[in-house]
């Protein structure tokens, strides 16, 4: 099984995680349905917001936001 680095939103900043590749896009098809989703791992379970993925060897930073109209 071959894993992939993620980036997940959780409580508005990122969590830098490992999952299978296999679950990258059913986590995104979670994500754009429910708007938020529980991933599960060996010590801790985490309520993801979104992910984001960066290219290898981007130079690019991010940053997450909270909505302030809500």
């Amino acid at each position: 099984m071959e894993n992939i680095a993620v980036s997940l939103i959780v409580d508005g900043s990122f969590k830098n995680v490992v999952i299978p590749k296999e679950m990258v896009s059913d986590l995104a098809e979670m994500l754009r349905n429910d708007g938020k989703t529980m991933v599960h791992f060996a010590k801790e379970s985490v309520e993801a917001e979104g992910i984001v993925i960066l290219a290898k060897g981007s130079k690019h930073s991010l940053m997450v936001l909270p909505n302030v109209n809500e």
